[in-house]
């Protein structure tokens, strides 16, 4: 099985917080990084598995991915799926590549709202960033946007 310093900093994250879906995430894309599609799905699937009522959204597709590079289009599919009858959809947030939490758009019949989840607080340069792409979204959509914070952490 591949491994690099990463992953073994990761695994020893991982025993103080057996839970982290960060890290838990983390984890599965350091083994994809390093070749190591299979390990990588049993990571994803233990992360799915993990909190079944509210589980790491992300964690399908690229599940799905690192399953049909391993000539299993049949389970990539079944992932998928499950997937798309969860309904909301959620996206990764990433800053500097490195992935901060999630994201999600609500709509509303006026409006459209934004509701983030970060990890961490974003610094000032990060925050304005992300202030700068609502306000274009809003003057594309011709709709107010609202961006809604839930707390840093878990």
């Amino acid at each position: 099985m591949p491994t690099s310093a990463r992953l073994q900093q990761i695994e020893e994250q991982l025993r103080a917080d057996p839970d982290d879906e960060f890290l838990r995430y983390a984890r599965a894309m350091e083994y994809v990084s390093l070749g190591g599609d299979a390990a990588a799905v049993g990571h994803l699937r233990d992360l799915i598995a993990l909190k079944a009522d509210a589980p790491y959204l992300p964690a399908f597709l690229m599940c799905g991915q690192a399953l049909m590079r391993l000539d299993k289009e049949k389970e990539a599919a079944e992932v998928l799926r499950a997937r798309l009858r969860m309904g909301v959809k959620t996206y990764v947030a990433k800053i500097d590549g490195r992935v901060v939490g999630t994201w999600r758009r609500v709509t509303g019949k006026n409006a459209i709202a934004f509701r983030t989840t970060l990890r961490r607080a974003l610094d000032a340069r990060e925050q304005a960033a992300l202030d700068a792409a609502v306000r274009r979204y809003e003057r594309f959509m011709g709709v107010p946007v609202d961006l809604a914070r839930d707390a840093v952490g878990r």
